[in-house]
């Protein structure tokens, strides 16, 4: 987020230099007036709502893990991506206006579902990266400094509801978590029965400012590559414009490219199903088509491999 409000800056300042113009930068809020905001905050009471959001849940929610020994250490970062076209975005973007969500929500909400699918329950929880900027501090869009966080993001379905019921129960759970996303994954963690496993894989939804271009610049800035990763395994990232790029982002130690293909595939086909029927029930959405299941069958009966996912599927089946 504060990437492309320092580039930004810096573009009009040279331009301004370069006509010999008059610098008139906006006037920003300090970043200590946010550690400020911070230490006023209820900690006991953060910590209690989170407290509360996690009672009972008491099992990891996991991507299961292909290979069988890996060293702890070995992290070898990888990525797979692919595209959701115009046509499903704007079908999604439909469906999270319709229902006074988020399309993040929506997203979420698909991911908790093949969740839990993946670990035969039906509440799951798994992380969510967040701004961490509170919109009760005047400029907070404008401020330069440290302010991302990760918390928990629970998708309980015990009821078999239907797909709109539940992407409003999680945006209801969204907007009351926001007050308390200040709070640090660490601390949530602390208070739950599970600790440090509570959380086995991780979603970004990339919302944030983008860098404007002015056609008065006489260089260019060129990147030549971009590396991020997070301290989990399997991580799932979204960006948004007209069409929505989706990246897996893993451990190539612990996943192999067949098996994380299986997971975009999945993806897919979720989406398309709710898109075609917004109001299908839950138990009633399928992780693949007709086609794909035969495939899979003769792949699992064939193959020496053994994926954890293809179990699961059989059993499905």
């Amino acid at each position: 987020w504060s990437f492309p409000i320092i580039v930004n800056d810096l573009m009009y300042i040279y331009n301004a230099l370069k006509e010999n113009m008059p610098l008139k930068l906006r006037k920003v809020n300090e970043y200590s007036n946010y550690i400020k905001w911070l230490e006023k905050q209820d900690k006991k009471e953060a910590l209690l709502y989170w407290e509360k959001y996690l009672e009972d849940y008491e099992q990891q929610a996991q991507v299961e893990q292909v290979a069988k020994l890996v060293k702890e250490d070995k992290y070898i970062n990888s990525d797979m991506k692919f595209i959701i076209d115009k046509e499903t975005t704007s079908k999604l973007e439909h469906i999270a206006r319709n229902n006074k969500v988020t399309v993040n929500t929506v997203f979420q909400t698909l991911w908790g579902i093949l969740l839990q699918r993946y670990n035969n329950v039906k509440d799951v929880v798994f992380g969510a990266v967040v701004s961490g900027r509170p919109a009760e501090i005047d400029g907070i869009e404008n401020m330069v400094g440290l302010f991302i966080n990760a918390v928990p993001v629970r998708i309980k379905s015990i009821v078999d509801k239907t797909f709109m019921e539940l992407i409003k129960e999680v945006q209801h759970s969204s907007n009351s978590s926001k007050k308390y996303e200040y709070v640090s994954l660490a601390q949530i963690q602390s208070s739950t029965s599970l600790k440090q496993q509570l959380i086995d894989n991780m979603m970004i939804f990339e919302n944030y400012p983008v860098m404007e271009h002015s056609n008065k610049l006489d260089f260019e800035i060129q990147i030549d590559e971009v590396v991020e990763q997070t301290n989990y395994n399997f991580n799932i990232i979204v960006a948004m414009t007209d069409q929505i790029l989706v990246k897996l982002n893993y451990n190539a130690s612990i996943y192999d490219d067949k098996y994380v293909n299986m997971i975009a595939g999945h993806i897919k086909h979720v989406i398309k199903e709710v898109v075609e029927n917004p109001e299908i029930k839950i138990s009633e959405i399928e992780m693949i088509s007709e086609e794909e299941k035969r495939k899979i069958l003769v792949d699992f009966n064939d193959t020496k491999t053994e994926y954890p996912m293809h179990k699961t599927i059989h059993e499905l089946f």
